[in-house]
């Protein structure tokens, strides 16, 4: 049976680990507040980007440019994946890669430009679609020169 002393020290220990961890919460209650702050300061920004994005995509169906002209019957379709190139960005790639690997694509023939190193390495080894080319932060500057 363990002696007085040793309850009391055990008692303290557990008061003590309390106040750490209320401390930690107070913490990130605040951090959640401020992050809250930024987003809500941030969504008009949204909603405009979303409003130039709508009106570009809109007015690009009688674009002369091959680039930009959308053609429904094409067998040929092009996949830009943005990935990092570095993996310090939570879950942000594995829930991309994810995402593309349920996804039913009306076309078989497809080409892939990666951007960033982590896309590119993941789907080098299974192998979905054909590899264009892969932007990096090393080799863009040889790529915008081509």
């Amino acid at each position: 049976m363990p002696s007085l002393k040793e309850i009391r020290t055990k008692i303290s220990s557990v008061k003590s680990t309390k106040r750490i961890m209320q401390a930690m919460k107070m913490i990130a209650t605040v951090k959640y507040a401020k992050t809250q702050l930024m987003l809500n300061s941030f969504r008009p920004y949204f909603k405009s980007y979303e409003d130039i994005v709508k009106i570009v995509t809109g007015s690009i169906k009688d674009s002369p440019s091959r680039f930009l002209n959308t053609n429904e019957n094409s067998d040929k379709d092009i996949l830009i994946i943005v990935s990092s190139d570095r993996g310090l960005c939570g879950s942000y790639n594995t829930s991309l890669f994810r995402m593309i690997e349920k996804h039913n694509f009306k076309s078989e023939n497809i080409k892939n430009l990666y951007v960033g190193k982590k896309c590119a390495d993941y789907f080098k080894e299974t192998g979905f679609g054909e590899s264009i080319s892969s932007l990096t932060e090393k080799n863009y500057k040889n790529i915008a020169e081509e």
